[in-house]
């Protein structure tokens, strides 16, 4: 009878202690890839820090608001892509793009619109680049709620307390004593919180047609 009280004994500290083992690696899983997802946040950041040139190039060359509203209902979008960082952009950093794309053809408005076909292939892939980048990182931001919804479900400390005394066989509060306020206070600290996207995060890039496609009426728009 000792032995079978010993193993039984044995056997409840096992699941407790499996329990805590489990509460901890899941946490320290999701904790390390909340780091991972902020380092993709930041590397997101810099890459649109890098783009916003381009962007800030391809509108000063559009040259007014009325040809800068045309190409975006050409695009389907509601706001310009960039808007307002690129605003912030410097001339010097404008220009180190546009220095890139030099114009060239036999008239002035041949010229320009060369310069600015050049330059929108540029403005299209980087416009790709940075919604794939949004993709990615709004992806792993959904799944990491998911992920963290899932542990908080699984690892409610009342619900985990009211397990551990089933074990023991009776309707006792844990050997701490908790009160129901402690309770309620450990049940808070033990919950992940949910991941809110920074507003850049956001799948907010549009996906730009490339310049095959719209070269003519781009064209045009130019002309008036």
């Amino acid at each position: 009878m000792a032995d079978f009280e010993h193993t039984l004994h044995m056997l409840k500290f096992f699941i407790k202690k499996e329990i805590i083992d489990n509460y901890f690696a899941e946490r320290t899983y999701l904790e390390e890839d909340l780091e991972l997802l902020q380092r993709k946040e930041k590397e997101y950041e810099a890459e649109l820090d890098r783009a916003l040139p381009v962007f800030a190039a391809f509108y000063h060359l559009l040259g007014s608001e009325a040809a800068i509203a045309a190409v975006l209902k050409l695009w389907g979008a509601q706001t310009r892509p960039g808007f307002p960082e690129y605003q912030q952009v410097s001339p010097a950093a404008r220009q180190a793009v546009l220095e890139k794309f030099p114009p060239h053809g036999w008239t002035a408005r041949g010229r320009l619109k060369n310069q600015i076909f050049d330059l929108y292939k540029q403005v299209h892939k980087t416009a790709q680049d940075l919604r794939k980048k949004q993709l990615q990182v709004a992806a792993h931001c959904e799944l990491y709620n998911e992920d963290v919804e899932k542990f908080n479900r699984n690892y409610d400390f009342n619900l985990i307390a009211a397990q551990v005394e089933a074990l023991e066989g009776h309707e006792t509060p844990l050997e701490s004593g908790l009160s129901a306020t402690d309770r309620e206070a450990m049940s808070a600290r033990m919950l992940l919180h949910k991941k809110v996207p920074k507003a850049c995060i956001l799948v907010t890039m549009p996906e730009l047609p490339p310049l095959d496609a719209i070269k003519k009426k781009l064209g045009r728009i130019i002309d008036q």
